[in-house]
């Protein structure tokens, strides 16, 4: 009988260990999960900061076609921002635009080729948009 308290607490000790395991694997997952979508998340919001700068600016050729300013660090949502530039070979327009999130943690970039089209004296101007690649 004594025998058997012994093998009932050694067998204890083992089922214990053995779901301490499972439970720190499954806390393991549930972590890296969380931080995967986080990554994702922010790349996200990158790439919609990236693009409100290339509509932001295609808003602004609609109304000036030989605009070539650019946009700088505007803010994006709650913590993003974007930044443009442009490069105006009227009637084609080169815009790139790189959208950062949570600070600059996350950072995507978009390239638009645009044509301004339509007379050049009647606003707002039609842009066509010839090419967009993002990256």
């Amino acid at each position: 009988m004594r025998r058997d308290k012994g093998v009932i607490l050694l067998m204890t000790v083992f089922a214990i260990g053995l779901g301490s395991l499972m439970v720190s694997g499954v806390l393991y997952l549930i972590t890296s999960d969380l931080s995967i979508n986080g990554n994702v998340a922010g790349h996200e919001s990158a790439r919609w900061a990236a693009e409100a700068g290339i509509e932001t600016a295609i808003a602004q050729l609609k109304q000036e076609s030989t605009w070539s300013a650019g946009l700088s660090n505007i803010s994006f949502a709650t913590n993003g921002s974007y930044t443009v530039t442009v490069s105006n070979t009227y009637p084609s327009v080169t815009l790139t635009s790189t959208g950062k999130a949570q600070g600059s943690l996350f950072t995507r970039s978009i390239t638009a080729v645009v044509s301004v089209v339509g007379p050049p004296l009647l606003t707002p101007y039609r842009v066509r948009v010839d090419q967009w690649t993002e990256y």
